[in-house]
């Protein structure tokens, strides 16, 4: 195991977890979630209009003096009282004529009629950009992800709400005073926050789905790591158990060297006897050579021998 093991080595809380998932009952696919975009939200955020002094005709008589007031969104808010009662004056209740009608209507031209209805076309596409994003994020937590750290993702989503919320306020402020410069808060950071733990959530959805689609394999890889996470951990101890069985093997076979040496010189000395006792005057080799033919017949109940003279 420890020389064909090649296994990815990792760490044991990982492999912890990951058996909680291969070796887990009921074992099912997760639903990824939707990423989020901000879609039209940081254009209209930068629209031209909200940097946009939007003021009246400055070619009319009464253009000074409203110039002069410095607010001409309390004098646009009079008008329509001055609708209502033609022949007073909404600001100070005395009477008025025509000309001062006139003038009056003539000060808020078609352009900053205009500007006013692009302005409340560009409340109405945040209002409904907000919505739909903040519907997204709403599906996302519903659909009951394992793998979204919600506390986080709820925490990250509120604050989001709430700029959203601001932009919306400053975007109302702008309409009842279209003279004021206003900036929006930009929400493309924190949205970037909330995609990034969605993204996240996504990454391991994509895991545990595929461990789901490759169950057995998933099941063998988790085995072969936890073997190489063992095989890591007593490392030492198998170096020694190596080092100590290399040592028995080499003495083993060192004293099998010896004795097939000792076995081999045994037979030739063997061999070296016969022949000295061929080679001499003694009956011995015939009483041999017969006591062998006997044996080879079948007869063990006697055998020849020297007796002495």
């Amino acid at each position: 195991e420890r020389n064909s093991n090649s296994a990815e080595l990792l760490a044991l809380d990982e492999l912890k977890e990951k058996a909680r998932t291969v070796f887990s009952k009921g074992l099912e696919r997760a639903s990824p979630l939707a990423d989020l975009s901000v879609g039209n939200l940081v254009q209209l955020e930068s629209h031209g209009l909200l940097q946009k002094a939007i003021i009246g005709n400055q070619d009319v008589d009464i253009a000074a003096l409203i110039e002069r007031l410095g607010n001409s969104d309390w004098v646009k808010q009079g008008l329509k009282y001055h609708e209502q009662d033609p022949e007073t004056c909404p600001f100070c209740q005395q009477s008025t004529d025509y000309h001062f009608s006139e003038s009056l209507a003539s000060f808020f031209s078609d352009a900053y009629d205009n500007d006013i209805q692009a302005l409340k076309a560009l409340q109405d596409n945040y209002q409904r950009a907000a919505d739909q994003l903040l519907a997204a994020i709403q599906r996302n937590v519903e659909l009951g992800n394992p793998f979204l750290n919600l506390e986080l993702f709820n925490a990250e989503a509120q604050v989001l709400s709430e700029r959203l919320k601001g932009n919306l306020g400053v975007l109302g402020n702008k309409l009842a005073e279209p003279s004021r410069k206003v900036e929006l808060e930009p929400v493309e950071p924190l949205l970037a926050r909330l995609q990034k733990t969605v993204s996240e959530a996504n990454d391991a959805t994509s895991s545990h789905n595929q461990t789901v689609a490759n169950i057995a394999t998933e099941r063998q890889r988790l085995t072969s790591q936890v073997w190489r996470y063992v095989l890591n951990e007593v490392t030492d101890d198998l170096s020694q158990y190596q080092e100590k069985w290399d040592q028995l093997n080499r003495a083993i076979q060192g004293m099998e060297g010896s004795l097939r040496e000792k076995q081999q010189r045994r037979r030739e000395l063997k061999e070296h006897i016969a022949e000295q006792e061929k080679q001499t005057t003694s009956i011995q080799p015939t009483i041999t050579a017969i006591n062998e033919l006997l044996h080879k017949f079948g007869f063990h109940s006697f055998h020849l021998g020297e007796v002495d003279g």
